[in-house]
């Protein structure tokens, strides 16, 4: 079917439900963004365990034996790992949310300070 012949077929209800899907997703987009705040506070987890906690305007590099973590800027990032596909390191800098990495079972967490965040309701959610 070609192009032509597709926009043809198209109905007034296609493009209306088209439209209101698009507007949907811009919307929960915005609502997302906004409602997930910037964090304060850099948490790094290994087997669920607490290994550090550091505030995010303090610049820092941070080794583990199996990777290297910087805060820089009010940011995190893991530099290098030595996990096979590298994909916290491909992450980059976050400023907010989290980065998992499986292979060495670390979870770095950027969040607000002081906050509990039992019973809040997350950005996935």
């Amino acid at each position: 079917m070609s192009g032509k012949t597709l926009i043809k077929t198209l109905t007034y209800w296609d493009v209306a439900l088209f439209l209101f899907l698009l507007t949907g997703s811009v919307t929960a987009l915005i609502y997302v963004s906004a409602g997930v705040s910037k964090g304060a506070v850099v948490k790094i987890e290994v087997n669920n365990k607490l290994l550090y906690r550091y505030p995010l305007n303090e610049d820092r590099r941070i080794h583990l034996e199996f990777m290297d973590i910087e805060v820089k800027g009010g940011r995190v990032a893991v530099i290098d790992a030595d996990c096979p596909n590298k994909l916290c390191v491909k992450q980059g800098f976050i400023d907010r949310g989290a980065i998992i990495c499986l292979p060495n079972r670390t979870v770095i967490t950027v969040e607000e300070n002081g906050k509990d965040k039992r019973g809040v309701v997350d950005a996935t959610t």
